[in-house]
């Protein structure tokens, strides 16, 4: 089996791959893989990683001036929105979720609201506040005395 139809497999289950240093890879998955998955992936884990990092990246399409002036977003608040929607699917985040919690930030940002969400905080380890905050829902904005930065 080559590395483009194990990421073809990988990519069915919802499964996205990506090359990380020294040699490793980080596989997300909304349900988790089974053993068949794992020994997949380690068995054509150096092909994974040769093809991952050798293909060209993908172009990214050219939004036209109407389209963009139609969704209303700034170069800054597309930036923010990529590392957003990132920083939450490694969270474990499904994109429904993602898209849902990316859109509350950026409204947050545009009222200039003075509240943050754990999963932006570089305190919240995923399950709990390593500053000892009382944590709901990672995902809602709140104030808190102890948010430290953004993790995303």
């Amino acid at each position: 089996m080559s590395a483009a139809e194990v990421l073809q497999r990988l990519k069915t289950i919802g499964a996205t791959v990506r090359p990380l240093p020294g040699g490793q890879l980080e596989v997300l998955t909304p349900g988790g893989l089974s053993d068949a998955d794992r020994e997949l992936i380690r068995a054509h884990k150096p092909e994974l990683i040769q093809y991952l990092t050798t293909r060209p990246a993908p172009q990214m399409p050219v939004i036209r001036p109407d389209v963009l002036a139609l969704c209303g977003l700034t170069d800054a608040e597309i930036e923010a929105m990529s590392a957003r929607v990132a920083g939450l699917r490694r969270a474990g985040y499904g994109m429904d979720d993602t898209e849902q919690i990316a859109d509350r930030l950026l409204m947050r940002d545009r009222t200039g609201l003075d509240m943050a969400a754990c999963v932006e905080c570089a305190r919240f380890t995923g399950r709990r506040c390593v500053a000892q905050q009382p944590v709901g829902a990672p995902h809602e904005l709140r104030r808190c005395s102890a948010f430290k930065g953004l993790s995303c």
